[in-house]
Formats: C-alpha cells, structure tokens, sequence
C-alpha cells in the first residue's frame, strides 16, 4: 500500500507499506506462484551469467589458441626458412662423393644400392638427401646406419616413403631416431606400397613413454609407437621389420601380439633386447611362423604358375616355330616349284625360238636349194641349145 502525506509546500512524501494477505488458501498459492517466479527469475539470471562467463572463457580461449598458432606458425616459417638457408649453405659446400650421389639421384643414374660410408651427413645434408631420394626412379637399398641422423631429419626420411615408388629397403639402425620420426613412418607405410625392408633397430623412438599428462583430458599422452604399431595393421607390403633394442616394454608387446595377429603378410619381424613377456614372444613368434607359411605357400603356388607359364610359353613358341617352319617350307617347295616352271617355261620358249630359227633356216636353205637348182637349170638349158644349132 503506498500512501502521499502533504506537507505543504514541500515535495510530497510517500510510504510504503508491507502487503497484508489474509491467510488462506488463495494467499498461499500466490505466495508460492510469488517464490517460484522469484527462483526462476534467480536461475535465469544465474543462467546468464554462467553463459557470459562460459563465453568470456571461450573467447580467452580462442584468443589464446589463435597466438598460440600464430606463435607456432611464425615458429615453423622461422625454422623452414634457418633449414632452406642451412640446405643452400650446404649445397654450395657439396663436393666429392656425396655432390656425385645427388647428381645421379637427381637424373636417375644411381646403382640398385647406395651406401653412405664415409661421408659426414649432418642434419641439412640428411634433409637433402631425403628431397633427392623421393623423387628417384632407379635406387632400390639405402643404408644409413648409424650416421647420427636426429628425429626430425627422420620425420623427411618418413615423408620421403610417401612419394618414392622404387625403394625397396631402407636401413636406419643405430641413430636418434625418436617418437616424431615413428610416428611419421607410420603415416608412410599407410600409404607406400613398395617397401619391403625397413631397419629401424636400436633407435629410442619410445622415449616418450612416460609422458606427461594432457592438460585439457587429464589423461596421459599416447606414445607415438603406439601408433605405428596400428598402422601395421594396415601395410600389405612390409615383409621385413627390425625393431630390435628399441626400449618397448610389455605394452608395445600387447599390441604388436595383436598387430601381427591381424597382418598376415610381415614374415621376419626382429625385436629383440626389448621388454617383452614370454607369452608375448611366443605368441608374435606363432603369428609370424602361421606369415611365413602362407608366403611359402604363395610363392610355391607363384613359383608353379610361372612354371606352368612358362612350359605353355616353351609349347606355344615350338609350335610356333614349328608352324613358321613348315610355312617356310611350303614357300620355299612353292618357290622352287615357281622357279622350275619358270625354268620350263623358259626353255620351252628357248625351244621355241630355236625352233622358229631352225625352220628360217630350213626355208632359208631350200630357197637358197631352189634358186641353185633353178638356176643350174637355165644353165643346162642354154647349154643343150647351143650345141644344137652347131650340128646344124
């Protein structure tokens, strides 16, 4: 209830008084339709505020993943451009062998198998090498042991499998290999299917095994081996994998148990000085003993279709050369036929000739014989008139 007291000239004075409700039924209700209002009048406005802060949060967030990648960002375009600067340093240093060995790459006039002994690769070199080695038609074995090659030069060696088509081993035992790089062999071998040997022995690409918790799942980060071991799920061409004095533990044998239980083509896997249980070497030993069988069992197959092949090739080009024989034959009976009618015709018309000259000279003879007679005929004639008229 407001009521306005008047105090002359001075303003006008209101009091506000509390609602005085009778209490019954209909008041309470109204009381209660009041709270609820009230209480969702409070939740609403709590609502709000929680999305403007849910909001805020957001945009922070975005804000500071959008320096976030434009700090990454400006990192990766800082160090592209420090390794195309060390790569043009080093081209222009290259000399010996090693510039020879680019060259070749470069105009596909290498051997079948290259091996770097004796040359200083160095990180630079090792990602010029892997530029050249891609795209490169005639090289088939690459040996890189033990040359000291980092993660990172082993992530362009991965990406090199990606586009090479003719590589058929490649050999990187005994260098620095670390998770960044198995992670990226990984990537390849999902993808190239012409590599059959890979060494990747004695490498610590499972150094990341105890790595720290990601902050925003609050769950531990997923080794990157974890990951090529997957992949290998998928490779139909790998036939040989070393993987021997890499550290992995019981974990990495769970899952390469069921790896090389699902790939049914890897027949020489070398795993060695790792941590496995006994269990798990047997039963990976098992799977590839059940590969190695099936291989043999292929190629005995291949081997006698070839064989098969080639016997029908043998049969096909007998026949073949017995039939081209026998055409050759009936040419050389039907020429030499041709060539005795030739003959024949040439002598008949030879005969002929000889004829037609024997019958010229035939008439010949007898006119020259009636023209002798005939004229030792007016002879005698003129002769027995003469002594004729002497009688007389």
């Amino acid at each position: 209830m407001v009521e306005a007291i008047d105090q002359g000239d001075k303003k006008a004075k209101f009091v506000f008084s509390g609602e005085i409700l009778p209490n019954n039924e209909r008041s309470n209700a109204i009381l209660a339709q009041r709270r609820e209002e009230e209480q969702r009048r409070k939740e609403e406005a709590e609502r709000i505020k929680q999305q403007q802060e849910l909001g805020e949060k957001e945009r922070k967030k975005k804000e500071r993943e959008e320096k976030e990648k434009q700090a990454r960002d400006m990192n990766y375009a800082m160090e592209m451009a420090q390794k195309r600067k060390e790569e043009e340093e080093q081209m222009n240093r290259l000399e010996g062998r090693m510039l020879i060995m680019l060259k070749n790459l470069a105009i596909n006039n290498t051997p079948k198998e290259y091996t770097i002994s004796g040359l200083n690769l160095g990180a630079a070199r090792a990602r010029i090498l892997s530029q050249h080695v891609a795209f490169n038609e005639t090289l088939t074995a690459l040996h890189l042991a033990r040359k000291g090659i980092e993660d990172s030069e082993g992530v362009e060696l991965a990406k090199m499998l990606i586009q090479n088509k003719v590589l058929r081993k490649l050999e990187l035992e005994g260098n620095k290999l670390g998770p960044k790089s198995i992670q990226a062999f990984g990537r390849a071998l999902e993808l190239n299917t012409t590599l059959r040997v890979l060494d990747l022995e004695s490498n610590d690409i499972y150094k990341d095994k105890d790595a720290p918790f990601d902050p925003e799942t609050k769950r531990p980060v997923v080794p990157k081996i974890f990951y090529f071991i997957d992949c290998m799920q998928k490779n139909q061409t790998l036939l040989s994998l070393n993987m021997a004095n890499c550290q992995m533990d019981e974990k990495c044998g769970q899952k390469w148990m069921f790896t090389t239980s699902v790939n049914k083509d890897l027949i020489d896997f070398e795993f060695g000085f790792n941590k496995f249980s006994l269990e798990q070497i047997r039963t990976i030993q098992e799977n590839l003993k059940r590969n190695k069988a099936q291989y043999d069992q292929d190629r005995l197959r291949e081997w006698k279709e070839r064989k098969l092949m080639n016997d029908e090739d043998v049969r096909l080009k007998n026949q073949y050369i017995e039939e081209h024989a026998r055409k050759q034959q009936e040419q050389f009976e039907e020429e030499a036929r041709e060539l005795r009618e030739r003959e024949i015709d040439e002598q008949w018309r030879k005969h002929l000739l000889d004829s037609e000259i024997e019958k010229q000279q035939l008439i010949q003879q007898l006119e020259e014989a009636a023209k002798m007679r005939a004229e030792k005929g007016k002879k005698k004639k003129g002769g027995m008139g003469g002594k004729k008229k002497g009688k007389k």
